[in-house]
């Protein structure tokens, strides 16, 4: 499993839009982050695994939607944009996701099988 997470510390070479800005300026109207992703392991040979994020998470700002939201794409997906309230909450569903996976890893694990 690899999972990206992008540094959001002020560096020499931000945008001077905001302090997360990763911002290229092929869009002035908009700004986004660096991008935080979750893909699948590459560890067995001849599996079909797909290359592509399994989610993608960044920050995101528009002219046409002046209030900085999270955008979480799925897949190929375009996405949605969450509210930071609306972030947490889908980050506390993450966390239950995970301890879920760690549990049926852990009595795999256990299973003698």
């Amino acid at each position: 499993m690899s999972i990206t997470l992008p540094s959001l510390a002020l560096t020499q070479d931000s945008s001077p839009c905001f302090p997360w800005c990763a911002h290229d300026g092929r869009f002035p109207g908009e700004h986004t982050s660096a991008t935080a992703t979750l893909t699948f392991p590459r560890s067995r040979r001849g599996l079909n695994v797909p290359t592509t994020p399994l989610l993608a998470a960044e920050l995101y700002w528009s002219e046409e939607f002046p209030q900085t939201r999270v955008g979480i794409g799925a897949g190929d997906n375009d996405g949605v944009t969450l509210a930071p309230a609306e972030a947490e909450q889908f980050a506390d569903r993450l966390i239950a996701f995970a301890f879920r996976v760690r549990r049926l890893s852990r009595l795999a694990a256990g299973s003698g099988a």
